[in-house]
């Protein structure tokens, strides 16, 4: 899968890498996993954004 944000690719490899090594994991450990990871990514970006003005 490719992304065009390299933080996207991360994320989404982050969230690949959790399931394969668990596979007992339930569908909702595996979101609230990928949302904590898409928080991170967001408050990333919203302090990379506040650094530029």
């Amino acid at each position: 899968m490719e992304f065009a944000d390299p933080e996207a690719a991360r994320v989404y490899a982050d969230l690949v890498a959790r399931i394969a090594s668990d596979a007992e994991i339930t569908f909702d450990e595996a979101e609230a996993f990928f949302l904590a990871r898409l928080d991170e990514w967001d408050n990333t970006a919203v302090d990379d954004e506040a650094l530029r003005c």
